[in-house]
Parts: C-alpha cells; sequence; structure tokens
C-alpha cells in the first residue's frame, strides 16, 4: 500500500511538471521591392502551409531596398529587429525559434523545419486580446511557468501583426502574409525574470492604437516570442486569432437608472433610453470587434433595427461604456 502510494505522488508530480510543446516561430525577413524574394517566398509559403501549428511574422527592412512600402510605414521598428539578429542588408532571411537559417537553404524543402520537431517548453503563453472597436487593440500576455527549469534571463516580444494585406508590389508580390505593423513592448523585447516555482506567472498588459489609415482592424492579431536575453533562442510563442475579441474589460450594467435597454433579448427591434444624456450616441458590434452600426439619440431615447443581424450576443458601446445584447 505504502508502495502504491509513493507511485501514485510520483506520478502526480510529475503531471504537475509536465512540459508543453513548443510552438515553432518564423520570423521572416523580407522586401517588396527584393526579386530574390518573389522567387523563394512562394515555395517557403507552401512549405509554410504544410506545418501545423507554426507561427509566421514578416518584418521588411529598408536595407537592401528602402523604398518598400511596409518598411517605409515603420522603418525604425523594422530595422531594429532585423537589426536584433545581426541580418540587416540582405533579404530574404529566416530566423526559427531565433535561430538563423542560412540564405541557402532551400526555403521550400520540409527539413527547413526538422530541427524545430517535438520541442518542449517548461513555459506557457497565453495572450487575451481584446479589440475596441475601430479604436485601439489591448492585449494581455501571460507567462506561466509549468515545469523545473533553469532558463537564464528572458526578453518577450509582443508585436501587432495584420494576417494579409493585398498590396501590388513591385516585386510581383500581391498577397502578403503576418505583416508585422506595431511592437507593443519594445521592439527588441522586455527583458524578465522568470518565476522559479510551478505555477506563478508574469502578466504583461499593453495597448495601442488602431492606424485606420494603413491597417485593417479586422486583419490584426498579436504574437508573443519568448526567448533568451542572451543567445536569443526562442522558449515559447503564441499568437491570437484575428478573430479574438475578449470584449470590453468592464460591461456595465444594462437597465440602470441611467441606461434603460428593451427588450433583451430582442427579435427586431432594440430601444434605448439615457435619462442622464439626451444627446447620447451608440455604436454596435459584433464579439468580434466589427463595427455594424453607428446612431445618435433624439430626445433620450433611439431605436436600433437589428432585424437583420443573425442571432447571437452583440457589444453596444454608449459614451464610451460597454453593454451586453442578445438577438433571437
Amino acid at each position: 500500500m505504502k508502495y502504491l502510494l509513493t507511485l501514485l505522488m510520483f506520478a502526480i508530480a510529475e503531471l504537475l511538471e509536465a512540459q508543453v510543446t513548443k510552438t515553432t516561430v518564423v520570423e521572416h525577413f523580407t522586401n517588396t521591392r527584393c526579386g530574390t524574394c518573389a522567387n523563394k517566398n512562394p515555395g517557403f509559403y507552401s512549405n509554410l502551409d504544410a506545418q501545423s501549428d507554426v507561427l509566421h511574422i514578416t518584418f521588411h527592412p529598408s536595407s537592401p531596398y528602402n523604398t518598400c512600402l511596409f518598411s517605409t510605414q515603420n522603418k525604425t521598428e523594422n530595422d531594429a529587429r532585423t537589426n536584433y539578429y545581426g541580418v540587416f542588408g540582405s533579404t530574404p532571411q529566416l530566423i526559427i525559434n531565433g535561430v538563423k537559417i542560412s540564405p541557402s537553404t532551400d526555403f521550400s524543402s520540409d527539413a527547413l523545419f526538422t530541427p524545430f520537431e517535438n520541442e518542449t517548453s517548461p513555459i506557457e503563453l497565453k495572450i487575451n486580446q481584446f479589440k475596441y472597436g475601430q479604436d485601439s487593440i489591448k492585449a494581455q500576455v501571460i507567462v506561466k511557468v509549468v515545469a523545473t527549469h533553469t532558463l537564464p534571463a528572458q526578453r518577450l516580444f509582443i508585436g501587432l501583426i495584420e494576417k494579409e494585406v493585398n498590396y501590388a508590389s513591385p516585386n510581383g508580390e500581391n498577397l502578403h502574409r503576418d505583416v508585422f505593423r506595431k511592437t507593443m513592448l519594445e521592439i527588441d523585447g522586455k527583458p524578465l525574470t522568470l518565476p522559479t516555482i510551478i505555477g506563478d506567472s508574469l502578466l504583461f498588459e499593453t495597448k495601442v492604437a488602431h492606424n485606420a489609415s494603413l491597417w485593417n482592424i479586422n486583419q490584426l492579431y498579436t504574437l508573443a516570442i519568448l526567448q533568451n536575453e542572451d543567445d536569443k533562442a526562442v522558449n515559447q510563442s503564441a499568437a491570437a486569432s484575428t478573430s479574438d475579441f475578449n470584449g470590453p474589460t468592464n460591461l456595465t450594467e444594462i437597465n440602470t437608472e441611467k441606461i434603460l435597454v428593451y427588450p433583451n433579448p430582442a427579435t427586431d427591434f432594440v430601444f434605448i433610453q439615457n435619462t442622464s444624456n439626451p444627446n447620447f450616441s451608440c455604436k454596435v458590434y459584433t464579439i468580434s470587434g466589427q463595427l455594424l452600426q453607428k446612431t445618435s439619440a433624439v430626445e433620450n431615447s433611439l431605436r436600433l433595427d437589428i432585424a437583420s443581424f443573425s442571432p447571437g450576443v452583440y457589444l453596444l458601446e454608449i459614451n464610451g461604456e460597454w453593454y451586453k445584447i442578445a438577438k433571437q
């Protein structure tokens, strides 16, 4: 009996300390005026699509072509990330899990990803992403220790990525994938020291304004990379989805003394009364953050026509406060 109990305790300890799968991430340095990129990228993308759960981000440095559209839109940060790995001045370049891949490598070969398969990590990354209408994007990145480790000092990179951008570039590429738009912390990664106790975690919150003139908010998502400070080896990475929208951090109760929303759930129309502000405005969003309607009140009230909406949950933004309604 004592022997069985000991085995059970060991089994529980191993379960609690189980490492998790390390997600592979490719940092891809390319340029919209680079002919070599146009020749090599299609084969690389076919190879990438054949992989499972491999993350991808493209940076556009100003060298060797300083008029690349995506480079000019954020030259400082694209160049900084390129210099971080010491690959400035030549495209295309690949960094996989922090490891520089020789430019002479066949980017279309399955063997490109072989060294990074079946790796595990004592660290788990989780991203909660919030899209506030058309205004801004907020990310919460949780770094959790799930197993015993001896990892050195770390850096956490959090980037805002645009999944697909259609642009007829000078080198002939028309669809540009996972385009880096802006860092959400520090371009070289925020320095941090990991907890040593299993189950402990670190929370990082960051927010950036949406640049509506350059980005499509429905294509934006957050990507995080945790790597060693010394040799830049990646220990874990994670990405949100373009459709991830965890909603506002606070939802105000409907039908208070100030706001009356009825009926809820509704079928065709929702009526809103605001006794505290006769000139209030209302925006209606999907849970994913897509703006559906924007209207203003007349004499303390308004009527929203939701007859064409699909059944589900929707968000109302009324003078900066958020409410939830349901369509039957």
